[in-house]
């Protein structure tokens, strides 16, 4: 909750009292507080009473500026005015709170620079006894053109804008020996806190945590395979300058690796990318488990799964009922990372893998990886790595898993839902979903998601 700070007027040195002719009323306000009729002040003027109470405002809105409004009752003239008073026993740090106020997006910080940069000897609009907040705020309203040009020109002639801009960010820092508006670079490789300031910047972020999407790799389905669905979306951020896309980036990665309890420490074990050889059940897609495994199929036949292990033990009985106890042995037998290729082995239903082209896309995290992918797997076939100590009932389960779970075969049956002229063990189909496999690895190998 803000602060607020109470406002009393009073009438200042040996001024004689003031009496208000018969009929006439005058009503006094501080400007920045939300009252349009203002108090009756006739008592103030005639020093029935020392002082007056104005309300209470933040500490950013408190002003020496008056608004005074005088009625003549009988002839309905109205005259309004505003009268300026010299402010007594301001808090510290409230010339920062009004500069923080104001200057309170990118946009009108800039603008607020390009006003110092052009205005030689004028001083600051916090210093002025004339001026007033319109002055200053009309011109702040006003579009500005680039800030680099005037300040080289500023830096040459030495004329002390830069000092200015120097104080205005000094002016800036918590007046109470806080955190600076500004971001140090230990704040960011130390993964601290930084504090979002600005209500819209807040508001955004409370929009893409909401839902937990900090932990997610990509925007939750519209229609997911189990569960309620998430009411998440993109949202779009418009601006006319240029750097706050990178800007909000920035600070919401940062706030999500924050929250995931990322530490310079992970970031060091973590930098070795994942290879291909290690994931190769997530980037080999298997046409059988992608046709008898559906999710849409699986709700028709069985409802709607309510959670992940649900969903898990409805593709455990379809598995089971399509795969004898010889069969599962013999797949036991294998390494469990191979069993998207041997169960297409065990029912001579393999790919053709010579006619699965490589395709590079500017996505993967290295040149020539599909085209290693594709070697790998044709390496794998020939292999001969078998397992320790087979379980057939362990097999469903991983079987289970990679149906549900792998990006490779789930790219493929989402591209055979497509294209349904294709075979499900097309060539062109399983090389798309290799390509869309490895664009996950490439998520996958970022210290963000390890």
């Amino acid at each position: 909750m803000t602060d607020t700070i109470a406002l009393e007027v009073e009438i200042a040195g040996k001024a004689p009292s003031l009496e208000l002719p018969d009929g006439v009323s005058c009503f006094m306000r501080a400007i920045t507080v939300a009252n349009e009729r203002g108090y009756d002040a006739a008592a103030l003027f005639a020093k029935a009473q020392p002082r007056m109470t104005l309300g209470s405002v933040p500490l950013s809105e408190v002003t020496r500026w008056l608004g005074i409004r005088l009625r003549d009752e009988r002839t309905g003239v109205e005259v309004a005015f505003t009268l300026g008073a010299r402010l007594v026993g301001v808090p510290d740090g409230r010339d920062a709170a009004v500069l923080r106020a104001h200057i309170a997006n990118v946009e009108n910080f800039f603008r607020y620079l390009s006003l110092l940069l052009g205005s030689l000897g004028e001083g600051s609009f916090l210093e002025s006894e004339t001026a007033g907040e319109g002055q200053w705020l009309r011109r702040l309203g006003q579009g500005g053109a680039s800030l680099l040009e005037p300040m080289v020109r500023a830096l040459s002639l030495d004329s002390g804008e830069l000092v200015e801009i120097d104080q205005l960010i000094k002016r800036l820092e918590d007046p109470e020996g806080g955190a600076p508006y500004f971001i140090d670079k230990a704040q960011v490789e130390n993964f601290a806190e930084i504090p979002l300031r600005n209500g819209r910047m807040r508001a955004l972020a409370d929009t893409a945590f909401q839902y937990g999407l900090d932990r997610a790799l990509w925007i939750p389905p519209s229609r997911p395979s189990f569960g309620e669905p998430v009411p998440a979306t993109k949202t779009l951020v418009f601006s006319d300058w240029s750097m706050v896309p990178d800007a909000i980036a920035a600070l919401l990665s940062h706030e999500a690796s924050r929250r995931m309890n990322m530490s310079l420490d992970l970031v060091g074990r973590t930098s070795r990318p994942i290879g291909v050889e290690e994931m190769m059940p997530m980037l080999c897609p298997s046409p059988t488990l992608a046709a008898w495994v559906d999710p849409l199929q699986l709700e028709q036949r069985h409802g709607r799964a309510g959670t992940y292990a649900e969903l898990l033990v409805q593709v455990r009985q379809v598995l089971g009922e399509r795969l004898n106890p010889a069969c599962l042995s013999r797949l036991a037998e294998r390494s469990d990372r191979l069993l998207p290729l041997t169960i297409e082995a065990e029912l001579d239903r393999g790919v053709d893998w010579g006619r699965v082209g490589a395709i590079e896309h500017d996505a993967h995290d290295e040149h020539g990886a599909m085209a290693r992918t594709i070697e790998a797997i044709k390496q794998a076939l020939d292999s001969d790595d078998h397992h320790g100590d087979p379980d057939p009932r362990d097999i469903v389960d991983k079987l289970a898993e990679f149906a549900l779970g792998s990006p490779a075969t789930c790219a493929l049956r989402a591209l055979a839902r497509l294209c349904p002229e294709l075979q499900i063990d097309d060539p062109a189909l399983v090389g798309a979903a290799i390509v869309v496999a490895l664009g996950f690895r490439s998520l996958y190998n970022q210290p963000l998601y390890r």
